[in-house]
């Protein structure tokens, strides 16, 4: 039996160009006439060995000139340097401490250490920077989508926080639960607006939020949080 995977190039060309987007393909950035223009496009070829097989994408982090890659089908965290050589990865699946059976989101804070939720421990763990051996485990009342730290409170923000009574959309941790800042029907009237596949953002040290079904950003600044547009 064989298996193989199907891309129709040049149809997936045809209907990117027909909804006006700008296309960075490896191939074809160099032949089309962009509408927007570029200082620079680098590719970093990452480093294929049998420690670092990455099975699909689901999140990219870049900090302190290393690439923080999510691997959420094989629930591992890979690092790679700038220059896309493998550095080390975080996969310790299983039932103990330190341990996790998924992983639903990760983040990093200014230190360098990694944060990741799983949602079937309902825990949060805290690898520690810079051999990622040594951890903290936060205990949680909830499952917890997406999760942030903030970058000057050392603060972690949790979003789409289910099985709480009143539902929360946004809250942060505090004594083994989610404190609710925004409920969930809070942005109930909001859910025509088109899905995003993230939710919490950063920018130099700030921390934004903007709600899964929501057309408003929320400005995170230490315990304040601020509706912007």
């Amino acid at each position: 039996m064989l298996v193989s995977c199907n891309n129709p190039r040049n149809n997936s060309l045809k209907e990117i160009e027909d909804r006006n987007l700008t296309l960075l393909e490896y191939d074809y950035c160099s032949k089309k006439n962009h509408l927007h223009e570029f200082d620079s496009v680098t590719f970093v070829p990452l480093e294929t060995n049998e420690r670092s097989l990455i099975s699909s994408i689901t999140k990219i982090l870049y900090k302190n000139e290393t690439y923080y890659i999510f691997d959420k089908v094989q629930a591992m965290i890979f690092l790679f340097d700038d220059n896309g050589s493998y550095i080390t990865k975080i996969h310790n699946i299983g039932s103990g401490p330190g341990e996790y059976a998924d992983i639903s989101d990760f983040d990093i804070d200014a230190d360098l250490n990694i944060y990741i939720s799983s949602i079937v421990g309902r825990k949060i763990i805290k690898y520690k920077y810079p051999d990622y051996k040594l951890f903290t485990e936060y205990k949680t009342n909830a499952t917890v989508m997406e999760i942030a730290v903030d970058e000057k409170t050392g603060k972690i923000w949790g979003t789409n926080i289910f099985q709480t009574e009143d539902g929360i959309c946004l809250g942060f941790y505090s004594n083994e639960k989610f404190v609710p800042v925004i409920a969930s029907r809070g942005i109930a009237d909001n859910a025509n607006t088109p899905f995003k596949a993230q939710s919490f953002y950063k920018s130099g040290n700030h921390l934004f939020f903007n709600p899964r079904y929501s057309p408003y950003i929320y400005m995170i600044d230490n315990d304040e949080v601020s509706k912007g547009i």
